[in-house]
């Protein structure tokens, strides 16, 4: 579930460059974007799928139907705890702060509020996904010392995009 397909895109390079053992499967969005087009391109199960906020039993057979060990969200909506407990796989979200800060704000709009706080660090984590949003235990995180003044809003994006890829 992704918009332009960074997340995937990086995942898949490094799994054919052998730097990982985690082999992309398949990619589930609820729009037409650029991971469903890299999917395509790239031979991976590619699903467009309607999911909102009260239906999301499709998307909970078809996660069951993949069958996945993992798996990696991105999207933009909170998943239902049904949807969640309903399949075998673990829910792995990358959020673009150092949770618990910015709990519940999406993408990057976590940089855009950290640099309104004047925030000292930003960075990504990697946390399972749990019941309370952005509240998993946390998986791994990455973070770098902000300086609002010497960096563009560019560069936080880009960086912090990376490290939460890592």
């Amino acid at each position: 579930m992704s918009g332009n397909g960074g997340t995937l895109k990086f995942f898949n390079e490094a799994y054919k460059e052998n730097r990982i053992n985690l082999k992309v499967i398949a990619v589930i969005s609820d729009r037409k974007c650029g991971a469903l087009e890299y999917a395509k391109e790239n031979n991976i199960q590619a699903h467009e799928i309607k999911i909102d906020k009260s239906n999301q039993d499709e998307l909970k057979e078809l996660i069951q139907l993949i069958s996945a060990d993992f798996v990696i969200t991105t999207i933009h909506k909170v998943l239902h705890k049904d949807v969640i407990s309903y399949s075998k796989s673990r829910f792995i979200n990358l959020h673009y702060s150092l949770l618990p800060a910015y709990a519940g704000l999406i993408g990057m709009n976590t940089v855009r509020q950290a640099k309104l706080d004047n925030a000292r660090f930003v960075g990504a984590t990697a946390h399972l996904v749990s019941e309370d949003v952005d509240r998993g235990m946390i998986l791994g995180q990455c973070f770098l010392l902000a300086d609002w003044a010497a960096n563009t809003m560019e560069y936080y994006y880009d960086i912090i995009f990376r490290g939460g890829c890592l």
